[in-house]
């Protein structure tokens, strides 16, 4: 039996300002994981079902919010420009504390995390980065 774990997080200043786990009975043993990040308008039903349908088949799926204001479509917009612009210092620093939250994470198998982020202006650099400093 499949234990689905999914949990979101949203990414302010480089810290997880918030985390709920929504399931995570069951697992008892390293599990590979995917992060799920989003587009440039932020996260959205799309991600959070994405994360939802990896968690059914048996993957730690963690849906991300690197702007800090989930749901908030006018504030993700605006502040997408801006963090676009430091996609090199703050947008890759909160890439890295989700990285780093999941590796922490004592039911991950931090050797088998695989990361879904958007071709966006350059943000997916970042991520190939993030996979390979390692």
């Amino acid at each position: 039996m499949v234990v689905p774990l999914l949990f979101f997080a949203i990414i302010s200043h480089s810290e997880v300002t918030e985390d709920p786990i929504v399931a995570a009975s069951g697992l008892w043993k390293a599990t590979p994981a995917v992060i799920v990040f989003h587009g440039y308008e932020g996260r959205t039903d799309f991600e959070d079902l994405k994360a939802r349908d990896l968690a059914l088949f048996g993957y730690v799926a963690f849906a991300v919010d690197l702007y800090g204001m989930a749901g908030n479509e006018i504030y993700n917009l605006s502040t997408a420009s801006d963090l676009l612009s430091k996609r090199t210092t703050t947008l890759r620093r909160r890439i890295l504390a989700a990285w780093e939250l999941l590796k922490g994470l004592s039911f991950v198998d931090d050797q088998k995390v695989a990361v879904l982020i958007p071709f966006y202006a350059g943000t997916n650099q970042v991520g190939r980065k993030l996979l390979i400093r390692e």
